[in-house]
């Protein structure tokens, strides 16, 4: 057997290193944008992982001085394939005394430390996992609409803008309110319900113009039926293997991704093949519309996930422990009006 050396290995890294310092430099030199990630991995946690020290060596060796604009991301529901996303930009970070001293070891990491300050408010991480969780369950908590369709910008500054509150707040405190969260969390999971659904007003117009889009959803949910079928194998095996691969949130999406770049083509590729040989170009084409009418079924299984939550939204708006509830958040309101 053969393999590569430590000292080989570490050359090639060192070499790939160059290549890509080589490479970006290149780039601001042409005025081009540069992006990067210094963190260097996808992670969920509250916190931001150390950051490498890649981007503050590059800035700082390059030969002509770039703008650091820091971009900060805030998820939906990170584990789906299809959520939404916030980027914010924030400021250019200064650095013209760091960048006199060329990419010196303290310099690297005194603007790598002005790196990380400038991300923490653009995002929804922070110095303490415990209380930037607590925040951000608040700031859900209160939210007018639902995490994956929610305003995330709102999302950020509620939970930013509280941050600074609960901190000064002490152990007993904090813990009773984290009893209070987790109370409400339940019971709302428990109901399978929203925040924002609890307290509703249901207008009269706004339900008939809801049933009139869920019977079109179900009446194509009904068309679309046979081809969905035809393609859940493939779709179910993807989400099993995924489920027995990794439990981590943020990889989630990328498996599924990966598990139905493998599996789809497959499954079509051997009905595609039956179908040729068994009712020629006829059925060749018709196991295509079907392929193209599944895809469909994907947005339209998630408008009907939404009309099954507005119905038991709907059926809970009368419930004996809502009111309860109504009340715990006027409660969080009046103790932090900035949720507002």
């Amino acid at each position: 057997m053969s393999g590569q050396s430590p000292a080989t290995t570490s050359g090639s890294r060192a070499e790939a290193t160059a290549k890509a310092f080589e490479a970006v430099h290149r780039a601001l030199g042409k005025n081009q944008r540069v992006g990067l990630f210094p963190e260097g991995i996808s992670h969920g946690n509250a916190q931001l992982a150390p950051l490498k020290t890649g981007a503050a060596r590059m800035a700082l060796s390059s030969p002509v001085k770039p703008a650091l604009v820091p971009a900060g991301l805030v998820y939906g529901q990170r584990e789906l394939f299809r959520h939404n996303a916030l980027l914010r930009l924030g400021g250019p970070i200064e650095y013209d005394d760091l960048f006199l001293e060329g990419d010196d070891p303290v310099a690297v990491k005194a603007l790598t430390g002005r790196i990380r300050q400038a991300l923490l408010p653009l995002t929804l991480h922070g110095p303490e996992e415990a209380l930037q969780r607590l925040a951000e369950d608040l700031a859900w908590l209160l939210a007018e609409a639902p995490r994956e369709r929610a305003d995330l910008e709102t999302l950020r500054l509620r939970t930013q803008s509280l941050l600074s509150v609960l901190a000064a707040l002490n152990e007993e405190e904090r813990a009773s309110l984290r009893s209070r969260v987790d109370d409400a969390k339940g019971w709302l999971q428990e109901q399978g319900l929203r925040p924002d659904q609890v307290g509703f007003p249901y207008h009269a117009p706004q339900v008939r113009l809801w049933i009139g889009k869920a019977i079109l959803h179900h009446l194509a949910a009904l068309f679309i039926a046979p081809a969905a079928l035809l393609f859940w194998p493939p779709y179910r095996c993807t989400a099993w293997l995924t489920n027995r691969l990794t439990d981590e949130v943020d990889v989630v999406a990328t498996y599924k991704l990966i598990g139905g770049l493998v599996f789809l083509p497959a499954w079509a590729a051997l009905l595609l093949s039956l179908a040729a040989w068994r009712w020629g170009l006829t059925g060749a084409a018709a196991v295509l519309t079907l392929a193209m009418l599944a895809f469909l079924s994907l947005p339209l299984l998630e408008r009907l996930k939404e009309d099954w939550q507005a119905i038991r939204g709907y059926r809970h708006r009368a419930h004996p422990d809502a009111a309860s509830l109504l009340k715990a958040k006027e409660e969080l309101l009046s103790a932090f009006p900035q949720l507002r």
